[in-house]
């Protein structure tokens, strides 16, 4: 794509390209500027598009929203002990 192609592409996601204000001489950094600002749901829609994989699910994912201990946009940890030593009494 050249910049024409990015802005046009990112414009259709609702990005205001018109705030890119440095003269860059890099795709790379023109993109970066543009999304600087963006909310996460319209960087995943956009990593989903291009079918890059983020490793972070998506920001809907129902099991999250469902969830009584889960809070949404927080981390989240999961720690387990294996099968085998569960007879140790760990806690």
């Amino acid at each position: 794509m050249g910049y024409a192609d990015i802005g046009v592409y990112l414009k259709g996601f609702g990005v205001d390209i018109s705030k890119q204000t440095s003269n860059v001489n890099s795709k790379w950094v023109y993109s970066k500027e543009l999304l600087a600002d963006e909310p996460d749901e319209t960087l995943f829609k956009i990593a989903e598009e291009l079918e890059i994989d983020h490793g972070l699910g998506s920001p809907t994912t129902p099991c999250l929203a469902d969830s009584k201990f889960w809070k949404t946009s927080h981390f989240r940890l999961f720690i387990s002990q294996v099968s085998a030593v569960k007879d140790r009494g760990y806690r």
